[in-house]
């Protein structure tokens, strides 16, 4: 029973308990009902449809066939775009004795690791350009320093070898060597000279000649034209460089020339005295033959 309360006039209410309720249908919905009617598929239908699909699968077919064989998409341009000129003659011989077909079948993620695997290579980037180019954009590794570890070998940040054997005087990096040639602990002490290079200013690298590891944690740094030797326990390095060169007028006009400065303790500074040159030098030989 359904109520409804009319708060007009005098809060008296209209009960519809004994009036029925008449629902009709629109005429729309009689139509669509009829619409909806179920048919049924013949033979024929089925037929035609089948054909139809296989038709699309074989034109589909025949269009791949051709796209993949088709002369025109064979590649025949690679746009190179590489810094180092060894690293390009590199590519290029490369790509001469590696056919690369069909602009569409050209595994690029296959190719990527191909050229990755150059040691100078940290990076690259292959995009297709139809009908038959490829660009390349090559990301270069950096050299870092030089490391002496059963021979100089230039290398990265990361320790990576990017050439080996190195010439020392063919590249203005610093020779990052260990007393004991790296045969213990060498991922620890790389990270450590890394750390202290990548401290240093750069000023203060172009002047660097050696970065030298040991056992026991020290780090010593030894800079071109200058006769001081600065040792370290790690990084990080960059307090300790400023306080020593805040004080070192002081400490050279007290004690003369400096053979090194340890900076190891934070409240102070252990300093070695160069030894004094002798006042008559002993003569050679030879020397005294002419006199």
């Amino acid at each position: 029973m359904a109520t409804l309360i009319d708060h007009g006039t005098g809060g008296r209410g209209i009960s519809f308990a004994d009036q029925p309720l008449v629902f009709q249908r629109k005429r729309r919905a009689k139509a669509l009902k009829g619409s909806l009617k179920r048919r049924s598929l013949r033979m024929a239908h089925v037929l035609a449809m089948f054909a139809l699909l296989a038709g699309f699968f074989f034109a589909l077919d025949r269009a791949y066939l051709f796209l993949i064989s088709w002369d025109d998409l064979t590649i025949r341009k690679i746009e190179l775009r590489c810094g180092r000129a060894s690293v390009r003659q590199d590519l290029e011989r490369f790509f001469k004795v590696r056919p690369l077909g069909n602009i569409l079948l050209c595994d690029l993620p296959a190719l990527r690791t191909a050229i990755k695997a150059h040691p100078w290579i940290e990076d690259v980037r292959i995009q297709k350009i139809f009908p038959a180019t490829l660009k390349i954009e090559v990301v270069e590794r950096v050299p870092f320093a030089l490391l002496d570890k059963g021979g100089l070998a230039l290398v990265d940040k990361d320790g990576l070898v990017l050439e080996a054997p190195a010439a020392a005087d063919a590249w203005a990096c610093p020779v990052v060597r260990d007393e004991g040639a790296f045969r213990d602990r060498y991922p620890e002490k790389w990270q450590a000279a890394r750390a202290c290079l990548e401290d240093l200013t750069p000023a203060e690298r172009a002047r660097l000649l050696s970065i030298e590891c040991s056992d026991d944690g020290r780090i010593t740094l030894e800079f071109r034209d200058d006769p001081t030797r600065l040792i370290v326990d790690g990084p990080p390095v960059r307090d300790k460089l400023d306080r020593f060169a805040a004080c070192r007028e002081d400490l050279e006009g007290r004690f003369g020339p400096l053979e090194y400065a340890d900076l190891r303790l934070e409240d102070r500074i252990i300093v070695r005295p160069q030894d004094p040159a002798p006042a008559n030098p002993p003569q050679s030989k030879s020397q005294k033959e002419a006199d």
